[in-house]
């Protein structure tokens, strides 16, 4: 089955489509087409909880709304674990060869894989006779609470709202990583580091996981001293990390030009793009970052195709349908 992640800019041109709006005209095709992928399996379009969190802070209930029941419709919840799910793992197989598969599902259904959460809407809706229901019942009740999750209402009840609290923290962590990153920019030109990109990033990749990369040393027995005691060990050890070496060079390409400020939905666009471009097979997301992407051999690497206008998805969607047949 294809995996395809859309950027949240992408499932809000699919949604203007969707409820008959005319600038989203263009997207008639690719819709009808992903319609058809996912009726037969051929496609999983996969969330991650980034769309959660940008789906929550959109301005009106019925906007969620409209735009949830286009991710509800073509995604059936399908998500990817998040990054603090994930990076353990890569770390673990560069340590010891145990596949990643072998450790975690990389892919899963709702929200509580999204978030790797085990926060049930159920139980926080106190319906002891649940069970006593037919299964299709509550297979009808499960894809409403994963709406109405999904959406994010004001009404919703106090445990599903501190859940998404974790969504609403990005924001919090996304200006302080904007606020980082332009002080590496003004650095990196005080400094005169400009022929250093690639140390600068890579060293601040590993800052930036220190934390799982120390913990899953003491588990394998590996001396991290060993792993970084040259600056040829310490790339080594990022181009290991699969999802850390695309946002490592993600971000290289971007400090090659401080002028451009860096903005808090920059976070959102680095993290979950350096987990969909090494574990999708297809990633659509704006101009800048699919051209580095691809620039770079990110998306050669992988195997993966990388597009930024969601138009040319519809391509991708007939060659999945043939291939299938």
């Amino acid at each position: 089955m294809m995996r395809i992640y859309l950027d949240q800019s992408e499932w809000i041109g699919l949604t203007k489509r969707r409820v008959g709006k005319p600038d989203g005209d263009r997207y008639a095709e690719v819709l009808d087409l992903a319609r058809v992928a996912v009726e037969r399996g051929q496609v999983s379009f996969v969330l991650s909880c980034a769309h959660y969190y940008e789906t929550q802070r959109r301005g009106t209930g019925h906007s969620r709304r409209e735009l949830g029941e286009t991710m509800a419709e073509l995604s059936k919840f399908h998500a990817i674990a998040p990054v603090h799910k994930i990076v353990p793992a890569e770390i673990r197989e560069y340590l010891t060869g145990e596949p990643l598969p072998s450790q975690i599902n990389l892919f899963g259904v709702g929200f509580k894989h999204a978030f790797d959460t085990r926060f049930d809407f159920f139980d926080a809706l106190d319906l002891p006779a649940l069970d006593l229901l037919p299964e299709p019942v509550r297979a009808e009740m499960r894809k409403a609470a994963e709406l109405f999750v999904l959406a994010a209402p004001e009404e919703a009840p106090d445990a599903a709202r501190k859940m998404l609290e974790t969504a609403s923290q990005i924001h919090t962590s996304s200006q302080a990583f904007a606020d980082g990153q332009t002080g590496l920019s003004r650095a990196v030109v005080e400094q005169k580091l400009g022929g250093r990109l690639g140390d600068v990033a890579v060293m601040s990749e590993l800052a930036d996981i220190i934390d799982p990369l120390m913990s899953e040393c003491d588990r394998s027995g590996v001396e991290l001293g060993d792993l970084i005691a040259s600056k040829e060990a310490q790339y080594d050890l990022l181009k290991g990390i699969p999802s850390r070496w695309v946002m490592s060079e993600l971000r290289r390409v971007r400090l090659r030009n401080p002028q451009q400020p860096w903005k808090p939905n920059d976070l959102n666009d680095l993290s979950f793009l350096s987990i969909a471009v090494p574990y999708c097979d297809v990633v659509v997301t704006e101009r800048q970052w699919a051209m580095h992407i691809n620039q770079l051999g990110l998306a050669q690497q992988h195997g993966t195709t990388v597009l930024h206008d969601l138009t040319d998805l519809a391509e991708v969607l007939v060659t999945a349908s043939r291939t299938d047949g």
